[in-house]
C-alpha cells in the first residue's frame, strides 16, 4: 500500500510532499525452509521532503528525512528462520541549489546530516566457534555522511528549461 500526499500552492514558494508505504510481502527464499519476509523488504517507509524557493538568493533550499522500519534477518544462533529484526533508523539530508543562470545550476547535498549508522543486517560466519557461536559482524555503511557538489548544465533550444525540478 502506497499513500502520496504533495503541495506546492498552500505557502509561495514552498513545495512539499509526504510518502509512506506498507509492505508484507513474503516470498519463498532459496535458503529458507518456509515463505518468509525478504531481507531487502522494508515493511514501513516514510519519507517527507520540503523544497524552499528563496528568490533574493535565486536558491531552492531542501531537507528530507526518511525513515525506515527494521528489516528482518536470520540469526543461525536462534532456532527458528528469519527471527531477528535490525533497528528502524531515520536520515536527515538537505541540498542547496543556486541558479547561477536559467540554465547554470550549482549544487550541494549532504546525506545523513546527523551521522546515524543504521545497520543493514548483519553477516554471520559460515562454521559456528569453541563455543557453538556463529560470529557476526554488522552491515553498516561505508561512510557517515555523503556531500555530493555538481554543476548541471542544461542544453535545450528553449532558454527557460533547466532541472532545478529535479533536485
Amino acid at each position: 500500500m502506497d499513500l502520496f500526499f504533495r503541495d506546492n500552492r498552500s505557502i509561495k514558494n514552498l513545495q512539499y510532499w509526504i510518502s509512506y508505504a506498507y509492505t508484507d510481502s513474503k516470498r519463498n527464499e532459496n535458503d529458507a525452509p518456509f515463505s518468509v519476509t525478504p531481507s531487502y523488504v522494508f515493511k514501513h517507509t516514510l519519507s517527507v521532503v520540503a523544497k524552499y524557493w528563496i528568490n533574493a538568493l535565486h536558491s531552492q533550499v531542501s531537507l528530507t528525512n526518511n525513515y525506515l522500519s527494521g528489516k528482518s534477518y536470520h540469526d543461525p544462533n536462534l532456532p527458528s528462520y528469519t527471527q531477528r529484526k535490525t533497528d528502524a533508523y531515520n536520515t536527515l539530508s538537505a541540498s542547496w541549489s543556486y541558479l547561477i543562470s536559467q540554465q547554470k545550476i550549482i549544487h550541494l547535498s549532504v546525506n545523513n546530516l546527523l551521522g546515524s549508522s543504521p545497520i543493514y543486517g548483519y553477516q554471520y560466519a559460515d562454521q559456528p566457534n569453541q563455543q557453538g557461536i556463529y560470529n557476526r559482524i554488522a552491515i553498516t555503511p561505508s561512510t557517515k555522511r555523503f556531500v555530493f557538489v555538481g554543476f548541471f548544465w542544461t542544453l535545450s533550444s528553449n532558454k527557460k528549461e533547466n532541472q532545478l525540478d529535479n533536485l
